[in-house]
């Protein structure tokens, strides 16, 4: 008779993996220096990129305000500044728009943002003048007109409005 052994079975010893322990401050650290620098690195794309995300929206803008299309435009000029709060021709364009589409109420504080931008330029003085004369506020339309006349004095059109006013 034949006595069968079983195979012996490989005794393997456990390991343990010894670590130093992990410190709550240390970690705190890790995750406010990560913060930091993902933060500064996404200022720095945002800004990289965002003259160029304001070009393309100032683009399309004045593409649809070529064509008339000024209810298409006004969302893209409010993108555009969105970008570059210091972008005065999509402020005054945007007035134009709201202004061609009867919204002068809306039209007033993109002419008065264009002017702090652009405080030499008699064209958002006029702007502001006409949207003030539709809304009848005639003692400020013709600060606005005066004021547009004496940085242009060729600005005939303020001249017309400011003598329609007057009489």
């Amino acid at each position: 008779m034949k006595v069968m052994q079983r195979p012996q079975q490989a005794v393997y010893e456990e390991e343990h993996i010894v670590a130093d322990q992990a410190s709550y401050g240390g970690r705190i650290l890790t995750l406010i220096m990560f913060t930091i620098v993902f933060s500064l690195l996404g200022m720095f794309f945002f800004w990289l990129g965002g003259s160029h995300i304001n070009n393309y929206f100032v683009s399309q803008a004045d593409k649809a305000y070529s064509e008339q299309d000024y209810l298409q435009a006004i969302p893209l000029y409010t993108w555009a500044v969105r970008f570059d709060s210091s972008d005065a021709h999509s402020f005054i364009n945007r007035g134009y728009c709201l202004q061609q589409l009867g919204r002068d109420a809306e039209a007033l504080p993109n002419f008065t943002r264009y002017i702090f931008l652009q405080p030499k330029d008699a064209a958002g003085f006029s702007a502001r003048g006409e949207s003030q004369v539709r809304l009848n506020q005639l003692n400020e339309a013709i600060t606005d007109f005066s004021a547009a006349i004496e940085r242009d004095a060729d600005d005939t059109a303020s001249y017309a409005r400011l003598s329609l006013i007057h009489i």
